[in-house]
């Protein structure tokens, strides 16, 4: 009769399958608490949830049931077993509307904190993309405003040199089926100007026939020559008619301008010599005008103030300093003689002596 064989362990074979070790109590709670967060989360008031008091009875998950807690409710639902299963209690919770509240909070709060932080460096970095491109899009927008300028100032500096022989006059009366060629010769004929029909290339009257409205009369000449003998005789034409350089609509927008701040008295004289504005400031100096900007430079106050030298003389006085407040270039003279102030100021505030 054969002994049956008798199993040898090795030392490999006797070794026990190594469990897995659970996490700590510190881990477990937060695992507790993250499940029941996310079942508030997906079910709102009716919530199945996965609850074990493993942390104080040492019981494992597998061992516990699920049971389903109603907020506010003391006691299982109807559908959760009561008793044990393998001599361990199953357990039931109950969460209160507060208990919910505070839940909710903290989850969203979680949420809102971890979103901020994967958010933060994704936004920062397409913030800082989109600063970069706004601030190059700006860059080129002032480059491209400083371009056109330039351009628009070209084409009027065109448009003008090709009006060098051309002269506007005004104060002519229109006639019936009249030919203003013929008109300009018959006028400038009155103040013994000899004038050609040959000297003239074309002549028109601008804008739309209004009655009891007299248009002017564009005039080109065939030379310069023959433009600058009408603009030298021109103060001996008639009283009311007017002739002048043929301007650029730019050009005579900006010497409107001018002659309305000659009759404001902020600006001492304006013509127009060559197609150019000219005007004389408050400071009797004389300036050559081609952009409504540099027009509003020399109407500015503070123009007169920063091109102002001002002398002050006063008495030297033991115990007294007088003080000029004044804007610009500022020279202050003090005599050595005792005697009556003389001051001189051009412009500016002067303040009354202070007592040192």
């Amino acid at each position: 009769m054969s002994t049956p064989m008798q199993q040898i362990n090795t030392p490999l074979q006797s070794r026990q399958p190594r469990r897995t070790s659970k996490p700590t109590p510190p881990q477990r709670e937060q695992g507790e608490v993250k499940k029941i967060c996310q079942s508030v989360l997906d079910h709102g008031d009716n919530v199945p949830v996965l609850v074990s008091e493993s942390v104080q009875k040492g019981v494992s998950e597998s061992d516990i049931s699920s049971v389903f807690v109603t907020s506010g409710d003391s006691t299982p639902h109807p559908t959760a077993t009561q008793g044990s299963i393998d001599g361990q209690p199953n357990i039931s919770i109950s969460l209160s509307h507060a208990d919910m509240e505070v839940i909710s909070n903290a989850v969203c709060n979680y949420i809102v904190q971890n979103m901020m932080t994967i958010m933060d460096p994704i936004l920062t970095s397409h913030f800082t993309h989109y600063n970069e491109a706004l601030i190059d899009a700006n860059n080129t927008i002032t480059r491209l405003k400083e371009e056109n300028e330039d351009l628009r100032r070209q084409v009027d500096a065109l448009d003008q040199y090709n009006r060098r022989n051309s002269l506007h006059v005004t104060g002519i009366k229109e006639e019936v089926d009249e030919t203003t060629e013929k008109i300009l010769v018959r006028e400038l004929s009155k103040v013994g100007l000899e004038i050609s029909p040959s000297d003239i290339d074309d002549s028109y009257r601008i804008g739309s026939a209004q009655g009891g409205r007299t248009r002017p009369i564009i005039v080109k000449f065939s030379s310069y020559r023959a433009k600058r003998r009408i603009l030298v005789a021109r103060r001996n034409l008639p009283k009311g008619v007017y002739v002048n350089d043929d301007l650029t609509s730019e050009r005579s927008s900006i010497a409107y301008k001018a002659r309305q701040l000659v009759k404001q008295r902020i600006l001492n004289k304006t013509w127009i010599s060559n197609g150019k504005i000219m005007v004389i400031d408050r400071l009797n100096r004389k300036h050559a005008i081609d952009t409504h900007a540099n027009l509003e430079l020399l109407a500015s106050p503070s123009y007169i103030t920063k091109n102002t030298t001002t002398h002050l003389h006063v008495p030297q006085s033991p115990g007294i300093s007088y003080a000029g407040i004044v804007s610009g270039k500022t020279s202050v003279q003090i005599p050595s003689l005792e005697g009556a102030v003389a001051a001189s100021v051009t412009t500016g505030t002067v303040t009354t002596p202070a007592t040192v």
